[in-house]
This record gives structure tokens, sequence and C-alpha cells, in this order.
């Protein structure tokens, strides 16, 4: 109960400030990004990706287009909550990078850590039968609902009911 009223203390502290700025990274910057070869050699805001291949999957499908708008991380937030309700430790899936502040400078990298904390999500709260590309399904199709917290939450519910 102490460890979700802090999650919830962090994400409402953090919430206006971590917000991104008003454009998002453009689709040049997230393809040059990943086809880096030096970015799985490399921190980005202290934390390493957990599924470079899952996010690259996601955003070539998506042409490298931006994707975590404020509300899309707010959603992400409470998907943290559920996480932790699931038995999930939210700091395996960057939430303490996710809760910090950030500017243009390191917007990038809280775009691409985004994805990979939210598919990472996906597959744990599913288990182990779940490919990397069908998490990058269900992340995709949340995501153009917008209703990544609800899903999340039923993925919760589906865990607890294992």
């Amino acid at each position: 109960m102490r460890r979700i009223v802090l999650v919830l203390f962090a994400f409402f502290s953090v919430a206006s400030i971590a917000a991104p700025a008003a454009a998002l990274p453009s689709s040049i910057q997230v393809h040059r990004l990943l086809t880096n070869p030096e970015m799985a050699n490399r921190a980005y805001m202290g934390e390493h990706f957990d599924s470079l291949l899952a996010v690259r999957s996601f955003y070539e499908g998506r042409e490298y287009e931006a994707v975590w708008t404020r509300d899309r991380l707010e959603q992400l937030r409470l998907g943290f909550i559920a996480a932790q309700r699931a038995g999930l430790d939210p700091d395996d899936y960057h939430f303490a990078a996710l809760s910090r502040e950030y500017d243009f400078d390191n917007e990038m990298a809280v775009e691409l850590l985004a994805t990979d904390a939210a598919l990472g999500l996906i597959a744990s709260m599913v288990g182990d039968g779940m490919m990397a590309q069908d998490a990058t399904i269900f992340l995709e199709r949340a995501l153009a609902d917008e209703a990544l917290a609800e899903r999340l939450q039923m993925l919760r519910a589906f865990r607890a009911g294992r």
C-alpha cells in the first residue's frame, strides 16, 4: 500500500513537469537514432533498453512516427500503477527515468524509453506466452484508441485471474 501511495505521489508530482515539448520528435530523428549501431550500447537518462528489437519493430511499422503525447504519457503512468498492483516493479520499466523532468535535450529518450516500458509492461502482464510482435500490436491498438491505461488495467485483471 505504501508503495502505491509513493507511485501515486510521484505520478501527480511530475505529471505536469514531465510533459513533452510542444512538438514530438520528428520521424527522421527517431529513424536516425533507432538505426544508429551504437544505440544498444548507450544509456538514455541512465537507462538501457530492455527490448530494443521490439522498439525498433514498433517504430518501423509506424514509419518512425513519435507517439508519446502528454496524455499518452499520463496513461502510461497509470499503467505503472496497474503493473504494481499486478505484482510487477515499475522500476523494472523505466519508471524513475520517465518520472523525471525532461526537456528538448532528452525528449527523444523519453519517447523511446516510454515505448520500451509500455512493450515490457504488456509482455510481463500477459506472461511468457506473449511474443514481442503481439505486444507491439497490442500497444498500437491501445494508442490508436487512446485507451492505454484501460487496456493495461484489463491486462492486470487478466494476470490476476491466471
